[in-house]
């Protein structure tokens, strides 16, 4: 296979992902309609914001101290993506923290301990004053939050529940899930797109409202879930697909574009992983529809998480996609990412 990206929306370091986890695929819910589950399907964008815990260096900036650019933070060592865990043996779990407690040090040494991949080490610095501000300051950008856009893949009957991404959102290279703290999901309005070529993953542009429409629950290696603050309105509820029910064959997905419109794509899913232990990366699916690959060029970012249906079934989600060929991604069974929200959705 060609090599493979996340098309997670994101609009931070943390949304280049690729997970790595083995589980059984389940078949959700009997082939006979009588026990199928029904949900509403989703295809509709949805904004993302979460803290981390997390306080990490997103840029070293030098300063003018006394005439003289400067820069502590360099000058001892200091690295974008570290991340720094406290200040003088004080933990720290926000930029704010991290701030408030530099500040108060003045010119006096800081000992920072600080984390860059798996590793830990102690840094001594010392702060200098900036000709700016007059404030003490080591010359750095910090960040403990992040967003991004994705898009929602079903809603549970009750219309608050949902789930959405098909993957999870993810660190260190796509290997460690996020710790999300405080998230929460906010409406979103997609104002462009930047179409995907070969090699250059395309995207969905959005503006996030201030509005809170909802709170995230969990953050998985098969998706985001969480809940609406009030019911989502939906068409008509749809049955389930068991994994032994998608094929290859012709298939659409839903999404929304730069119109603001829900609408189905046609694809085509060309072929089905075989490996019965595969939680991700289920069937390997190819955009034929001529309006979508004139928009986009194929899969970008922000289209994680749009629903697949087969037959009038729901059958999985986009979520990733090759970046040698836009036009051509995978999917997962909509059996996995249901088992992964068994922890946070009834």
């Amino acid at each position: 296979m060609n090599q493979s990206k996340k098309t997670s929306d994101v609009l931070s370091l943390f949304f280049i992902l690729i997970l790595l986890f083995g589980a059984t695929p389940i078949a959700v819910g009997a082939a006979d309609a009588e026990n199928r589950q029904f949900v509403y399907a989703g295809g509709f964008p949805f904004g993302v914001r979460f803290g981390t815990g997390e306080v990490t260096i997103v840029q070293i900036k030098p300063f003018l101290s006394g005439g003289v650019e400067v820069s502590p933070a360099a000058s001892a060592g200091l690295a974008v993506g570290d991340k720094i865990l406290s200040v003088n043996g004080k933990k720290v779990e926000s930029a704010a923290d991290a701030l408030r407690l530099t500040e108060q040090i003045g010119d006096a040494p800081i000992l920072l301990r600080v984390q860059h991949d798996n590793a830990v080490r102690d840094v001594q610095l010392s702060p200098r004053r900036a000709d700016e501000s007059g404030k003490y300051r080591i010359g750095i950008l910090l960040k403990d939050s992040a967003a991004g856009i994705g898009t929602v893949t079903y809603v549970c009957p009750d219309g608050l529940a949902f789930a959405g991404l098909g993957h999870g959102i993810c660190e260190n290279g796509g290997t460690t899930l996020v710790n999300i703290k405080n998230g929460y999901i906010a409406p979103v309005t997609i104002t462009g797109i930047q179409k995907g070529t070969a090699g250059m993953p395309g995207e969905l542009r959005g503006a996030f409202s201030n509005e809170k429409s909802g709170r995230l629950l969990g953050n998985t290696e098969v998706g985001l879930f969480g809940i609406f603050l009030s019911p989502t309105g939906a068409e008509e509820k749809i049955s389930v697909a068991t994994a032994d029910e998608v094929k290859v064959g012709k298939a659409t997905i839903l999404c929304t574009l730069d119109d603001g419109e829900r609408r189905p794509y046609d694809i085509e899913i060309a072929e089905i992983n075989p490996n019965p232990n595969a939680t991700i990366k289920n069937f390997v699916l190819r955009v034929t529809d001529k309006t979508l690959l004139e928009k986009t060029g194929g899969i970008v970012q922000g289209m994680s998480g749009s629903p697949i249906l087969q037959d009038g079934k729901l059958v999985g989600a986009v979520t990733h996609v090759m970046i040698n060929d836009p036009t051509t991604g995978y999917g997962i069974f909509i059996g996995n990412m249901m088992r992964g929200g068994e922890n946070y959705l009834a």
